[in-house]
């Protein structure tokens, strides 16, 4: 899945190139397509660590969101594939697709990592043969003898080397992408919260049972907390084929956000204290999700297990939030037994915080609203563990 937009923030370079035109391709000779050519096998032979992306239709604006303008003549992948492929000294992985941004066309061109060195068979044009065209910077040129000689020996290290993307997804494992926006809101309880003064029920121990006052203030709190936390989790995909060991991912924990466990949630406040039973002891521990402190630094590491080529592998689910607004850009590491060194990747958390206001008669809707799903998640339950039958 491409992140376009994410893509609009950033600058030209080795995996990435703004076209405001379409090239010239429909309808003209072999030799006028070679800009087109030149920029595929740029980008395809390119010193890059992620896939490489050219925007048809996009106009770069330096410091700030490129421009979308949008395109209306498109290029059939079929053709493109045939012309491109014809003529290289081995097939270019690539595809030409179509999206909308802003409701306007744009043509993407989409180029992943490779075995490299690609190069002409013939002269095409001023294009020339067994020439190395590569992408260095925004800007391409011929590669010399000692770079062609790298790309053989890094391509020999690719092959044996996992290569992975990782993207946001949500609690139900919908892939998110890299950059995500969420609206989160902040209750503020009113003054007019009461005690709680219901009265015992008399066919009980009065020595084991007495009423909880504070219930309604508590199930504020409780509700508050529970409305500000959203959940997370992170998909991983193996896009290489080699299998990637024991894969961990790192997340970094800033003093912004807060971040808990399944297990670590709010709790729902009970109306009644009964003595023998107010220790909440939850027996479920994820060890999938482990935290991690060396020194003032606070981490989150996920246990991934290994991720079969061209498969993918979800994290467990955190929870997340932040009392203010803000935007975090989170670095990623990605650590697995058989990489030689971790990768990084960051991803963007936009939160924008809004205050609601809740009252005591509100909450009493709240509280009614929550213990009906209740009673329907119980049943539900207890309908799965019978068989789909439940008792009246």
């Amino acid at each position: 899945m491409i992140d376009i937009e994410s893509l609009l923030y950033e600058s030209e370079g080795t995996a990435l190139d703004f076209k405001r035109d379409q090239y010239r391709f429909i309808g003209v000779t072999d030799p006028e397509k070679t800009e087109l050519l030149k920029d595929i096998l740029a980008f395809a032979n390119a010193w890059r660590r992620t896939t490489a992306y050219v925007l048809i239709g996009v106009q770069e604006n330096p410091g700030s969101r490129a421009i979308v303008h949008g395109i209306t003549d498109h290029i059939d992948d079929a053709q493109l594939q045939q012309f491109v492929n014809g003529k290289t000294n081995r097939g270019i992985d690539f595809k030409y697709q179509v999206v909308t941004i802003e409701g306007k066309q744009v043509g993407v061109i989409e180029i992943p990592l490779q075995q490299r060195p690609i190069f002409l068979k013939k002269k095409l044009g001023e294009l020339l043969p067994s020439a190395v065209y590569i992408r260095q910077g925004s800007s391409t040129h011929i590669a010399d003898p000692d770079e062609i000689a790298r790309m053989g020996i890094s391509t020999i290290q690719e092959q044996n080397t996992p290569s992975l993307r990782i993207e946001f997804a949500s609690l139900e494992k919908e892939i998110l992408g890299t950059s995500i926006h969420q609206d989160v809101p902040r209750i503020t309880l009113g003054n007019d919260i009461p005690d709680n003064e219901e009265p015992i029920d008399t066919s009980v121990d009065f020595s084991l049972l007495r009423a909880n006052k504070s219930y309604y203030r508590d199930y504020g709190h409780y509700y508050r907390n529970k409305k500000l936390f959203f959940p997370l989790r992170f998909h991983v995909y193996n896009t290489g084929s080699v299998l990637i060991q024991n894969c961990r991912l790192i997340f970094p924990i800033s003093k912004d956000i807060l971040v808990i466990r399944s297990d670590e949630r709010p709790k729902r406040p009970s109306r009644y204290h009964n003595e023998l039973f107010d220790t909440e002891i939850n027996p479920f521990v994820d060890e999938n999700i482990e935290r991690i402190k060396r020194g003032d630094e606070k981490s989150i590491q996920f246990k991934l297990g290994n991720i079969q080529p061209k498969d993918e592998a979800f994290s467990s689910p955190v929870y997340i939030a932040s009392a203010i607004s803000s935007v975090h850009e989170i670095t990623i590491k990605t650590y697995a037994d058989n990489l030689p060194e971790p990768k990084s990747i960051v991803l963007t958390l936009n939160i924008t915080v809004t205050e609601e206001p809740l009252d005591h008669n509100q909450l009493l809707k709240v509280i009614d609203e929550d213990l009906r799903k209740s009673i329907k998640e119980y049943n539900e339950n207890i309908r799965a563990s019978k068989g789909g039958f439940t008792p009246s």
